[in-house]
């Protein structure tokens, strides 16, 4: 479950409201203004180094912190441990299991189109979470193992949405949105380069 966020304009009035941040990525992207979507590694501690944890509390933190761990697992589980491990089992390459295992994940957010957010704020949303499942694919496959990407995915969420909420220095979200567009930059770079296949293992399976 993957949002978007806002830092330094929050409040204005002419960026959609925050809690639906794909509209926000959508509208600046349009406006080429600052604002960013998601992480990666290096962009979390930027994500967290901006969040007032006064300001949000230790509670809301903590329970942010474990939704994510919920949801990182069960998304990961899903697509780089059961759908990953079907197509290797199936004889597929590994450039189609990185593109099918990514495009599921992708798609997985496409229901955010129900709750109102925007075609293009959707199709935004979709053609970054599909470059992060490749980032993910790749954290697996280099460690060997699927508790890589949990991690990543698990520490992503809660960063996104306690900077949202609770802005505490938007210098770090301004940096950080640079590298949230690396990530989709990364991710699609990197399809050019996946070849040949593995095949399944016990510390792969879920």
């Amino acid at each position: 479950m993957h949002h978007g966020r806002v830092a330094s304009d929050r409040n204005d009035p002419s960026v959609p409201a925050a809690h639906h941040p794909w509209e926000v990525l959508a509208h600046q992207s349009n406006a080429c203004e600052n604002v960013d979507f998601e992480e990666s590694a290096p962009l979390l501690v930027c994500d967290l180094e901006g969040v007032s944890a006064t300001a949000a509390g230790g509670d809301v933190v903590a329970t942010w912190l474990l939704a994510g761990l919920f949801i990182g697992f069960a998304e990961e589980v899903l697509t780089r441990g059961f759908v990953v491990n079907l197509l290797r089992k199936a004889g597929s390459g590994e450039l189609v299991v990185a593109v099918v295992s990514s495009a599921l994940f992708a798609l997985l957010h496409s229901g955010n189109l129900l709750t109102g957010q925007s075609l293009l704020a959707t199709g935004v949303q979709l053609v970054y979470t599909f470059a992060f499942g490749v980032c993910m694919y790749l954290a697996m496959r280099v460690t060997g193992t699927i508790i890589a990407p949990i991690l990543l995915h698990a520490s992503t969420d809660p960063s996104i949405f306690l900077q949202v909420q609770y802005p505490a220095d938007a210098s770090l979200g301004t940096f950080a949105n640079l590298g949230n567009w690396a990530v989709i930059l990364v991710g699609l770079i990197a399809l050019f380069f996946i070849r040949g296949r593995v095949d399944p293992s016990p510390k792969l399976a879920v």
